[in-house]
């Protein structure tokens, strides 16, 4: 809101690994300890989401060291999706915190695509064309001009 930050509820967040798989958790029960696998699916992955009773934080236990990606799959309605953000983990029990922003309003459509290839390829075709029509001119005008 303007230049405060305030938390928002309801923004939903997966981890992506260096490989393209997404983080599963299973917690731990009497039976088994807890356990991190990985997912190829977004789907598959478990997805946490901020709220006023999680102080708007997710936590996400059991990463190795290693560079993942925070994705927001859930984002709350009026607001844009926020860039994904890029994690390190390089150290034993590390405890990062990172911020995510969100923005409301419409996203700018991005340039270029399709669109400006097609126009480049039409105009080189129609200057080529153009250079082969003066040169033909000029060959035939030398011609006439020899043949007097």
């Amino acid at each position: 809101e303007g230049d405060t930050e305030v938390g928002l509820a309801g923004a939903g967040f997966v981890v992506k690994n260096a490989d393209g798989k997404y983080y599963k958790y299973t917690a731990a029960t009497d039976a088994t300890g807890a356990k991190v696998e990985w997912v190829d699916s977004i789907d598959d992955a478990t997805e946490y989401t901020t709220s006023a009773d999680n102080n708007y934080k997710v936590v996400f236990e059991g990463l190795a060291n290693g560079t993942y990606t925070l994705v927001e799959k859930t984002v709350p309605a009026g607001y844009n999706a926020a860039q994904n953000v890029t994690v390190t983990i390089n150290g034993k029990d590390e405890i990062g915190t990172y911020k995510v922003l969100n923005s409301t309003g419409s996203e700018l459509p991005s340039t270029g695509g399709m669109g400006t290839t097609l126009f480049y390829v039409v105009g080189s075709l129609m200057m080529a064309t153009a250079v082969v029509v003066l040169v033909a001119k000029k060959k035939v005008a030398k011609k006439k001009d020899a043949a007097k």
